[in-house]
């Protein structure tokens, strides 16, 4: 794209963090479908942040301007943003991966959600459309 000044686009945060977001979509479809049912939540989001906290770099994405602080309690404090930020980091740690085969199972058998998976390449479809329309690349396709 030289001709907007721009030799590259780091998409990889962009699209991890729509495959997170769709995941946390489908833990509340997921919560609302078993509501009153017998059936143990995937609890997929809390799974994804404390992977993200645990194995991912997210140290390294924390702005300078809180490098005074306790970095235990900023961790605490954002959670759900790391998760966003560095979940695709993690997205395939075992406990991650059991976590999603459990919320897929759980939509599959008790809500409309047929197939998760789709949802969350769709969530990414969307994502890089916002790049091709951005970058004027529509004629490339």
């Amino acid at each position: 794209f030289p001709e907007l000044g721009v030799g590259g686009a780091n998409v990889g945060p962009e699209f991890g963090g729509s495959i997170i977001e769709g995941l946390e979509e489908l833990e509340r479809r997921e919560r609302e479908a078993i509501k009153r049912k017998e059936v143990e939540a995937s609890d997929v989001m809390r799974t994804v942040e404390e992977a993200a906290l645990e194995e991912a770099p997210w140290q390294k994405f924390v702005p300078e301007e809180i490098e005074n602080q306790d970095p235990n309690d900023f961790a605490r404090r954002h959670r759900r943003e790391i998760a966003m930020c560095v979940g695709r980091y993690v997205y395939e740690s075992p406990s991650v991966k059991e976590a999603r085969r459990r919320l897929f199972e759980n939509l599959k058998e008790y809500s409309s959600v047929e197939n998760p998976d789709r949802y969350l390449v769709d969530k990414v479809r969307t994502s890089i459309r916002r790049f091709v329309k951005a970058f004027n690349l529509s004629e490339t396709f």
